[in-house]
């Protein structure tokens, strides 16, 4: 019986680094998937952004290839003096720069200038609707991005004439616009810089709905990708810069992470369970061999006390049957000796002698 306890407590033993092993092993698989959904987050992030960048490019030649399209099929390229506005002809030039605004809320203004340079139409917007500008001065109230100390980002299309030169069509873009054509997911911010590496625009809304702190935003996950911005007034090529948490990155295999975490959680317990119904199996083998150990012994000691005072019984009786040998054989001994005499006395012929030592025999 004492190997057996060994070898339970062999098993116990395997039990607990099985549960070790298994552990570790899991904890293992979690931070690999980790790492692995962060590295696939960071090559989708680049391509997304990437993607982002053709999309702006995009946005801004199509700008340009629109506007060129309207002035020169509308009235705008026959417009050479302030007075040409304010005929027919003026106002289907005002009513193809109001369609132009309203397909393209990204633009903030358009002009159209004179070949000397004077303002001859001046659109914008209040409160994002098209609007026509009577003043040719700026107040501010056309938008943001004419506001002095904001970025400008303008083009201006020269349209020339058969007889001279045409007029100037000069069209700004609010640069934050190009930065968000689609509502983006949450914590995801995006910044515009130029070619200095001046800041052109960025979401500060989205910064602040991430509501992330200055040490956890040192984990994020960022790409960016350069702009081609030909024919528009900041130097080019821009570069867009993205970033995002990294815990949104990783975001899609935290359920995965977390069924497996549970998982793992519940086999660590029933493994633990097991070590331990295995440890109290091996307490009552040893209990129940000490047990028997002690139930043998006890056998032995009651053999052995069985063998004593069978031993003391045998020593009794022989005691007893040499007492009574020895009180059988001095009588014996004496009325020996007693015929003894007494035949020595017949040999003698001296029978009265003989007859005394009869009697004294037969007295014993």
């Amino acid at each position: 019986m004492k190997p057996f306890p060994l070898r339970a407590g062999g098993l116990t033993g395997l039990s607990i680094a099985a549960v070790l092993a298994v552990g570790l092993a899991g904890f293992r698989g979690i931070a690999a998937a980790r790492e692995s959904a962060r590295e696939e987050a960071e090559r989708g992030f680049r391509d997304e952004t990437a993607g982002r960048a053709r999309a702006m490019e995009t946005r801004l030649a199509g700008i340009r290839s629109d506007l060129a399209f309207v002035a020169a099929s509308s009235p705008i390229g026959r417009l050479r003096e302030p007075a040409d506005t304010e005929n027919l002809q003026g106002a289907g030039a005002q009513a193809a720069l109001l369609l132009f605004l309203r397909g393209h809320p990204e633009v903030v203004r358009v002009v159209v200038r004179s070949p000397r340079g004077e303002a001859l139409l001046h659109t914008g917007r209040r409160g994002g609707v098209p609007v026509l500008w009577v003043s040719t001065r700026p107040t501010g109230l056309e938008g943001a991005a004419v506001a002095p100390g904001r970025p400008r980002l303008t083009t201006t299309l020269a349209l020339a004439s058969a007889t001279a030169d045409g007029p100037t069509v000069e069209t700004e873009v609010e640069p934050v616009t190009l930065l968000s054509p689609e509502p983006a997911a949450d914590g995801r911010a995006c910044r515009l810089r130029d070619a200095r590496g001046t800041l052109l625009a960025r979401d500060p809304t989205r910064v602040a709905r991430a509501g992330r702190t200055p040490e956890r935003a040192t984990a994020s996950v960022h790409a960016e990708a350069p702009v081609t911005s030909d024919g528009w007034s900041i130097p080019g090529p821009w570069r867009l810069e993205c970033e995002q948490p990294e815990e949104l990155a990783v975001a899609r295999v935290e359920p995965v992470t977390a069924r497996y975490r549970t998982t793992l959680l519940l086999n660590l317990a029933a493994m633990a369970l097991a070590v331990m119904l295995g440890a109290f199996a091996v307490q009552q083998t040893r209990r129940r061999e000490r047990l028997e150990a002690n139930a043998r012994e006890e056998a032995r000691v009651r053999e052995l006390e069985r063998q004593l005072f069978h031993a003391e019984r045998l020593a009794t009786v022989g005691r007893l049957a040499a007492g009574i040998a020895h009180e059988i054989n001095n009588p014996l001994e004496g009325m020996s000796n007693w015929l003894s005499l007494a035949r020595s006395e017949l040999q003698r012929g001296r029978t009265g002698a003989a007859e005394e030592h009869l009697g004294r025999a037969r007295e014993g």
